[in-house]
């Protein structure tokens, strides 16, 4: 382990603190909804500033913790593909990201929060 990371070479999977149902819960977009759900090895976003649902492919993984996630996460658009994420991160995580919250990080395009779906009752 090199400075709290784990090195990912072969292991192309989101652990298990960041899976699940996820909501658009951020002060800066505040009038969008999306909502998230992570698997082991795909994300899945339903935003109402896309045209359609889209897949999130892991294409890879450069570091990983318990809670935390740096590599390339994309999706096809247009006939290539487009970055989806390059890092995801469970707060508090040192970023400023809020308790319990989750960080989708897309490189310089900034950074998105959403907050865990209710449990079905």
């Amino acid at each position: 382990m090199a400075g709290g990371w784990l090195l990912a070479a072969a292991v192309l999977a989101i652990p298990p603190a960041l899976q699940g149902c996820w909501r658009l819960d951020d002060p800066d977009h505040k009038d969008h909804h999306a909502t998230l759900y992570i698997s082991a090895n795909q994300l899945v976003e339903r935003a109402d500033w896309r045209p359609a649902t889209v897949t999130v492919r892991i294409e890879r993984i450069d570091r990983a913790t318990p809670t935390r996630v740096h590599g390339l996460m994309s999706y096809p658009e247009r006939g290539g593909l487009a970055t989806f994420a390059t890092g995801l991160s469970l707060g508090p995580d040192g970023l400023g990201t809020p308790p319990g919250m989750l960080r989708v990080s897309e490189g310089d395009a900034g950074s998105r929060w959403y907050r865990r779906c209710p449990a079905k009752g």
